[in-house]
């Protein structure tokens, strides 16, 4: 009787860590979502005021780093007139912690792009 409590044991680990590990695989896909997001917001943003403002770009930056995401560049078209091309391109790392085997981690970094063209564009109401 002993024994099926060592091989339920055994098992159970085995299980919670392959749980934790696929868990683990959707983390830089809902980080990806996120930075896609902000930049997007930001994108929306430029068509309306006809470029990316310091402001905007200091904003942008910001809220990248609270994401926890690194090494951010971004580069984009500073002014353009109505119905001109607007390109946003954001570059930055995310440094993560995950499994490389069933009891040891390991620090992976993730270079993330975000790189969109849009048109400058006013909406009047």
């Amino acid at each position: 009787m002993p024994d099926r409590g060592i091989v339920f044991g055994v098992l159970f680990v085995a299980m919670i860590s392959f749980v934790v590990m696929l868990v683990e695989i959707f983390l830089p896909v809902s980080k990806k979502i996120e930075m896609n997001i902000d930049c997007r917001s930001a994108m929306l943003k430029m068509e309306l005021e006809g470029g990316l403002s310091d402001t905007e770009r200091h904003r942008l930056e910001t809220r990248m780093s609270g994401q926890g995401l690194t090494n951010v560049n971004i580069g984009g078209t500073s002014w353009a007139k109505q119905g001109g091309e607007l390109k946003l391109r954001v570059d930055a790392d995310y440094v993560y912690s995950r499994f490389s085997s069933i009891f040891s981690r390991e620090n992976v970094t993730l270079h993330l792009v975000y790189d969109r063209t849009s048109i400058a564009r006013k909406v009047l109401n």
